[in-house]
């Protein structure tokens, strides 16, 4: 179907809402407290130079690849494709939408606010967001304009489940955004972890790795100076990539803890809400089993498990998210799949005991070449972990390297008053950890003769993690939940979209 929302009218379009965030940018008040250049920021500077340069990116495309008549048609039938499928539809419309609604309502709220803090940061980000939501809504339209008839058949059929969906989205946005300002009932608690200190959390010990950076300080290499390491002696004993976040909310200005906080459980709620969407999506629309989508997405969200790791600030849901995200995309996105499983190791490595499954994959999937397979797959999963590393492993080899081994090396520990194996029987350090490795090599074993689908794979690992690791923390079973709701939605039969999907 034809329409007069072109490329070139999306392109002028977002040209010239770029243009007018840029004047914004720079005719905003800038409320630092040190000007670098022109009575403006850094930060500011950066911005500006930031919008110019995608400014100049949608002017070069403008001016010349728009009037490529083969450019745009290769142009269109990508598009095309990308968006035949429904569940792409359903990502489509509801981050466009989604992003439209939160761009406004950033601004109204900046605008509006009394908050010392939003008041100093937030104004200078009002151009981004006016940007951000008018592209968001703009790319919609155009999608929709593209091809109407497809568009309403898709929503007739799925408008029920999305706003079933979002009813369950707003429920979990709501109750875990409320629940750390409540303590939990001391009468159902049998001791004191839910009632910590945040200075006794592990989010504080995040909280103050992201200040030593900040200082100059490198976290990892006071552990080069200590002999003991089966106990963490508040030592830093994550890949760095959270730190870095941590630092970053440092230097704009988020020294003290609450505000600092304020911002990570906005964060934490995201990648909540994001991995209770994709328990619903993938059931939904890979199944056609809407009700196992709806109860996965309600058991995520309210179980215990869940809801404690809300109640203790932890990052956990970010790389839960990030695993459950890359098992989804496997086999089709095989290099997309790596790259956010190696970004979910990056940021915490429960999971690594499922990277030889992904490599035994790799190696099934190239009969012909498959070490150079395995070599690509190994090398693109460790990147991203590798990359952000780097610094570390060059300023103190040792304090990185000691600091990582302290989970193989700890005595055990538990939460819930439950023991492992080696724990009865007394086994300290990697003797400890023979049981975990032997099932877990029943789990490879198993890889390789083709018996494990991706979320099934991924669940026997973390329920090996989970019972068989030394340390149990209560966090930890929020690792295998998303995981249940989808094995079972991989043993019932594929909804499959037509063959040829038509091109508009």
């Amino acid at each position: 179907m034809k329409t007069k929302f072109t490329i070139k009218t999306y392109l002028i379009i977002a040209l010239i809402s770029g243009g007018v965030s840029t004047i914004l940018l720079g005719v905003i008040p800038d409320a630092s407290k040190n000007p670098w250049l022109l009575g403006l920021s850094k930060i500011r500077l950066l911005l500006l130079f930031l919008n110019l340069l995608a400014i100049s990116i949608l002017a070069f495309l403008t001016a010349t690849k728009a009037k490529n008549a083969a450019w745009i048609e290769n142009l269109n039938l990508k598009i095309a494709r990308f968006i035949a499928p429904e569940e792409h539809k359903t990502h489509t419309m509801l981050s466009t939408l989604g992003g439209l609604f939160l761009g406004i309502y950033f601004i109204f709220h900046t605008l509006t606010t009394s908050n010392p803090f939003h008041q100093s940061y937030f104004p200078h980000l009002i151009p981004w967001a006016f940007w951000a939501a008018s592209i968001c809504g703009e790319t919609f339209v155009f999608l929709f304009m593209r091809d109407k008839k497809a568009w309403t058949t898709y929503l007739k059929k799925n408008v029920l489940a999305i706003l079933v969906l979002l009813a369950i989205l707003g429920a979990g946005f709501v109750i875990h955004y409320q629940m750390p300002l409540r303590d939990a009932p001391k009468a159902y608690s049998h001791d004191d972890v839910v009632n910590k200190k945040i200075e006794d959390q592990d989010i504080y010990l995040v909280y103050e790795e992201g200040r030593n950076l900040s200082q100059g300080q490198n976290p990892y290499a006071r552990a080069a100076e200590i002999e003991e390491t089966r106990w963490n002696s508040a030592l830093p004993t994550y890949l760095p990539i959270i730190y870095y976040g941590s630092w970053a909310t440092h230097e704009i200005g988020l020294t003290k803890i609450y505000p600092w906080l304020g911002v990570w459980r906005r964060i934490f709620l995201l990648f909540n809400l994001a991995t209770a969407y994709l328990l619903f999506i993938i059931p939904h629309h890979r199944h056609n089993a809407t009700v196992l989508g709806i109860f996965a997405a309600l058991f995520w969200l309210f179980n215990r498990w869940t809801l404690y790791v809300t109640t203790i600030y932890h990052f956990n849901f970010i790389p839960i998210f990030f695993l459950v995200l890359s098992l989804s995309l496997l086999p089709k996105r095989k290099t997309a799949a790596y790259l956010f499983f190696g970004l979910s190791l990056g940021l915490k490595h429960n999971a690594i005991f499922l990277t030889p499954i992904y490599l035994i994959w790799a190696w099934q999937e190239n009969k012909e070449k498959p070490i150079r397979s395995v070599l690509a797959a190994g090398l693109t999963i460790a990147s991203i972990p590798i990359l952000a590393s780097l610094p570390f492993l060059i300023l103190s080899f040792e304090g990185f390297v000691k600091s990582l081994l302290i989970s193989l090396t700890r005595y055990p520990e538990t939460q819930l008053g439950v023991l492992s194996l080696d724990a009865f029987m007394g086994w300290v350090g990697l003797p400890a950890k023979i049981p975990m490795l032997i099932m877990i090599l029943l789990t490879y074993w198993a890889a390789w003769k083709g018996k494990l689908k991706p979320f099934t794979a991924g669940l026997l690992v973390m329920l090996v993690f989970v019972d068989f690791h030394s340390v149990l923390f209560r966090h930890y079973m929020a690792w295998v939940i998303p995981l249940l709701p989808l094995t079972v939605a991989e043993t019932l039969p594929k909804s499959h979209p037509p063959a040829n999907p038509p091109l508009a």
